[in-house]
């Protein structure tokens, strides 16, 4: 897609987020909750330095594959061209939380997608609550607006974070945002002294 409607996507920045209740299906969103719970669980993946109650994963290399698969949905959702920066997996433990924050530009266009959860736990968006169900995405701009998750008492909850940039947008230098992303995660964790593995994307 090159033409760009610059009009849909407008109205993503009003709505301030949008959500696809058909993003992948229940069993898929299952067998990618499947993967990533496993992986964390047998190889005791710390917490990273946003959520202390949590594990959490930069670049998995199958969430990697489905940041690349969704690029085009998400172009055509949007009506912009857009481009992969990176993906993190994140499963939020009991009493864990969110802080009100906002994202890197690297986010400039955020999918959050739920593969599995114990309870029901609205992501706040701008003061807006949104419930998702497996499988469930929402797509918004996490560098433009505030978002939160308050106290979970549930015991798990999964989700995978998509990130992408316009293609000819002013955060277009964050495509592929690896070596800065990447930097960053090493230090995290060299902290937990967690060894890599054929499953992290390096």
């Amino acid at each position: 897609m090159i033409h760009e409607d610059f009009k849909k996507y407008q109205e993503l920045k009003d709505q301030k987020y949008i959500v696809v209740p058909n993003f992948m299906s229940k069993e898929d969103a299952h067998e990618y909750y499947k993967i990533f719970r496993d992986y964390c669980v047998k190889n005791d993946v710390p917490n990273d330095s946003q959520v202390e109650k949590c594990q959490s994963i930069f670049n998995f290399t199958p969430f990697v594959q489905l940041l690349c698969d969704y690029t085009k949905f998400v172009s055509d959702t949007l009506g912009v061209n857009v481009v992969p920066t990176y993906a993190f997996g994140r499963t939020y433990l009991n009493d864990s939380y969110l802080k009100n924050h906002r994202d890197f530009e690297s986010c400039e266009i955020s999918v959050s997608l739920h593969l599995y959860g114990d309870k029901e736990w609205p992501l706040i968006i701008d003061g807006h609550e949104i419930y998702l169900n497996t499988g469930e995405g929402v797509i918004d701009c996490d560098f433009e607006f505030d978002h939160l998750r308050d106290r979970y008492d549930g015991e798990e909850f999964t989700q995978v974070f998509l990130h992408y940039v316009r293609t000819y947008g002013d955060n277009k230098r964050h495509l592929f945002d690896y070596p800065r992303q990447k930097w960053r995660w090493e230090q995290h964790m060299k902290e937990k002294q967690l060894s890599k593995n054929r499953f992290l994307f390096t």
